[in-house]
């Protein structure tokens, strides 16, 4: 894969500096990539970033803005970037596993397992949460059940206060009241010379003169109307007076009610009846819902068990397919080591089973190495020398560089560590990688320099004002000054010069 790589700084107001690059890629290995984050496809992918002078950046793909997250996981599909620091973690087991795992080839089973992982992590989470509202509900449950019940015994009605202070007012004066109700009815009907039987006897008087004038027949239908009113009235007066008892068992009823409804208000600092009827339904709910957890509780525990059923046996055919791998990889790898210089390299890789699941299966890995022939193999950190990290390192690079498909693969200072034939051997190999890919290699090693079919030179120029750093590609005359500044230094001899011719013919 050729890069297209532009860098470019825009001095000024709004000075910002710009990075470009455009790859070729193909459908099968990014069309999905395209599609899951909603991105036009171009078979040449340009990438951009653009950072300004306050330190905030901009990302973009074919034009389209995306954060940092999806440049990075674009970026780590289109370039492998090997630096002396991921040379370190070859000591991490996480990292030893999933070269194990590239080489296993099941990356979308893989996926499928960590999704599912996450999602039952997720759901435990969810259940833990439930688990304490429940415990704190059954807490509350009973004190709701008690004051569901206060309220459901106390029979409440609707503005019932209201029609109870009404009763009272009547029962606490109720002698006051019939004597009020007996003096008007007296006044009004019971006695000879009462309202009702003077009315009457001016309408009979009215009666005769009626119809002589339109105004006293006026006076007539008023004083008709007037008896009919005051014989209603005192209908009224006189069933009123019937309904009201000096009733001192009833008073002590309604003064018992009132007080009741008043301290269930006081008590739950409501006003009105309704209100502590809708603090019942509320309470109900409440209850309703403790009980319903119980229930999502079961269901989440249910939905936990299958969950962890399926991880279990994608865990199990995770680790077949590593198992699998082990004996063949091992061997890989020690022949590849012998090339680059360690003949007697062991290389042990064991997986033992976890107690528990986790986000990589249930494996714990191991890799043993030793370098040396009777010595006995240890973990690979603790053992392994730069040099000997770095060229581990590289074995398994070669041998994942297909299986990871990874179109252009960034090697920076691999072969420290190594000189003579060993690193004609380390150059060979990356040589030989570089054939399905490619490949750009930061090296001081003439052996490897002279590997390359490119070859750019990094180097300084000092200014006035600040000093800056180019890089450009040799021509064929200035690959042999260069390599041989790396044999013989600074000033190469003539020896020197020869041996870079030796080491451009030979490759």
């Amino acid at each position: 894969m050729n890069i297209s790589l532009f860098v470019m700084a825009i001095v000024g107001a709004d000075s910002k500096c710009v990075i470009e690059g455009k790859f070729p890629i193909n459908v099968s290995q990014f069309q999905s990539f395209f599609k899951d984050n909603d991105l036009d496809w171009e078979d040449n992918a340009l990438i951009r970033r653009e950072i300004s002078p306050g330190g905030k950046s901009r990302a973009f793909i074919n034009d389209t803005p995306v954060n940092l997250n999806v440049l990075k996981e674009f970026g780590e599909q289109l370039v492998d970037i090997h630096s002396q620091f991921q040379t370190q973690k070859l000591a991490d087991t996480h990292f030893q596993l999933s070269l194990l795992d590239a080489v296993a080839g099941h990356k979308t089973l893989l996926s499928q397992y960590g999704d599912k992982y996450r999602s039952y992590r997720k759901l435990e989470n969810d259940l833990q949460g439930l688990i304490s509202r429940e415990q704190s509900a059954r807490k509350e449950y009973d004190y709701w059940t008690f004051q569901v019940n206060e309220l459901d015994e106390a029979n409440l009605l609707p503005n019932e206060t209201d029609a109870l202070d009404e009763e009272l007012a009547l029962l606490s004066n109720a002698e006051k009241i019939k004597l009020v109700l007996q003096s008007a009815l007296n006044e009004i009907s019971d006695q000879d010379d009462s309202v009702n039987n003077k009315i009457a006897a001016n309408q009979k008087q009215f009666a005769s003169v009626a119809s002589l004038n339109t105004r006293l027949q006026a006076i007539y239908k008023r004083l008709e109307n007037i008896l009919i009113e005051t014989k209603d009235l005192s209908g009224e007066i006189t069933d009123l007076y019937e309904s009201i008892n000096v009733d001192a068992e009833r008073l002590e009823q309604v003064n018992t009610r009132l007080r009741t409804i008043h301290n269930l208000l006081v008590k739950h600092g409501y006003k009105t009846e309704t209100e502590l009827l809708n603090y019942a339904d509320e309470l109900r709910e409440k209850m309703s819902g403790a009980e319903s957890l119980s229930d999502e509780i079961r269901d989440i525990q249910n939905r936990l068990v299958a969950m962890k059923a399926e991880l279990q046996s994608m865990a199990d055919q995770i680790s077949k397919n590593r198992k699998e791998q082990i004996s063949g990889l091992e061997k890989q790898l020690v022949t590849l080591l012998k090339q680059t210089g360690i003949p007697e390299a062991t290389i042990e890789i064991s997986l033992t089973e976890t107690e528990s699941l986790n986000e990589y299966g249930k494996d714990k890995i191991q890799v043993l190495f030793s370098a040396n022939k009777g010595s006995k193999p240890l973990e690979v950190g603790n053992v392994a020398s730069g040099g000997e990290l770095s060229r581990l390192m590289l074995c398994f690079k070669f041998i994942l560089a297909d299986t990871m498909v990874l179109p252009t693969v960034v090697f920076d200072e691999i072969d420290a560590g190594v000189s003579g034939e060993v690193a004609i051997r380390v150059g060979q190999m990356i040589k030989k990688l570089s054939a399905g890919r490619q490949v750009i290699c930061i090296t001081h090693l003439p052996q490897v320099a002279a590997m390359g079919d490119h070859q750019y030179i990094v180097y300084k120029v000092a200014g006035k004002e600040r000093t800056a750093i180019n890089i450009r590609q040799l021509e064929n005359s200035e690959r042999i000054e260069e390599i041989a500044k790396m044999i013989g230094g600074h000033v190469p001899g003539a020896a020197a010069v020869e041996s870079a011719k030796e080491l451009l013919m030979r490759n």
